[in-house]
Order: structure tokens, then sequence, then C-alpha cells
């Protein structure tokens, strides 16, 4: 079963898979909002069962010094060993045989078959539960191109599961 969890941005997506990882155990990824002060200047991956992170990506403008750039989507520059991280990680979890496991969040890199689409084809292949964060806007798309038969839609806007 792939549970989609899907809402608005900032409609506490992340807060809602690691709620379930808290409760249901398994292993995957979260991505992180980083500040400046108050100011929001990119993500970090975080790998759930060991809370270990890395700079995932970066408003342009605030890269780091340690700045490894793969590809930038819109305003972001994504990191090359945040991907190779989530690379590992994923790895990691299909030999240890864990379930479920957790991919935050599929967008619009993935659709490009990018970002964290490698993983997420794997997790889908394996057959196990899996629990994805996607913005409500991309649901179908994502559905669609994934090919994701088995799944259910919990709907933070709404507050229910579909």
């Amino acid at each position: 079963m792939v549970w989609i969890i899907s809402g608005r941005t900032n409609s506490g997506k992340t807060e809602k898979i690691e709620s379930i990882f808290n409760e249901k155990g398994g292993d995957g990824i979260v991505s992180k909002k980083i500040f400046k002060n108050t100011t929001f200047i990119g993500y970090e991956i975080q790998r759930l069962s060991t809370k270990k992170r890395l700079p995932l990506a970066w408003i342009k403008g605030y890269e780091t010094l340690q700045c490894d750039e793969i590809f930038t989507f819109r305003r972001f520059s994504f990191s090359s060993k945040a991907f190779l991280f989530a690379r590992d990680a994923c790895d990691d979890i299909l030999k240890k045989d864990i379930s479920p496991i957790y991919i935050d969040e599929i967008g619009p890199i993935e659709l490009n078959n990018r970002g964290f689409a490698p993983f997420l084809k794997k997790a889908l292949e394996s057959k196990r539960e899996l629990y994805i964060t996607v913005r409500k806007w991309l649901v179908s798309e994502i559905i669609e191109i994934f090919a994701i038969q088995d799944y259910q839609i919990i709907d933070l806007s709404k507050g229910a599961i579909t």
C-alpha cells in the first residue's frame, strides 16, 4: 500500500510523515527547512532512523562554502552529496527489508526523473508499505507517471483519508 500524504506548502506534510514514523517505525528520508535567523534559505535531507542530516538545496545566493551543485531547479541549487546520501539510505533500507519506507517529498523534480525518483521507483518495486508526501496539485500526475496502483491519499487540507 502506498500512502500519499498531500497538502499545500507549509501544511504539515513533513511533520505528518515523522509522526507516522514515530508510531510505526521503518525508515526513510525527510526534507527539513533551513533558516538563517528567520529567513528561509533551503532544505537539508535527514534519514529518519539515524537523524543524520546533509544540506540538500539552497536558495541561490545562500549556497554554503561546501556547495557541490549537481543541478538547479527554479530558485534552488541542489547538492550531489545529498542525493548520494539518499541513494545509500535507500539501498540500505531495501537490503535490510525495512518497512514501512518514507520519502518526503516527491514533486516536479521527480516528475523529470531526478531527485528522489530512483528511490521512489525502487521502493514501489519492493511492494513494501510506503509513505510519500506530495503537494496537493501534483498528486494525480505523480500517481500517473509512477504508475502507483494500490494507494490511499491522506489529504491534510481536509484532514481525511480518501
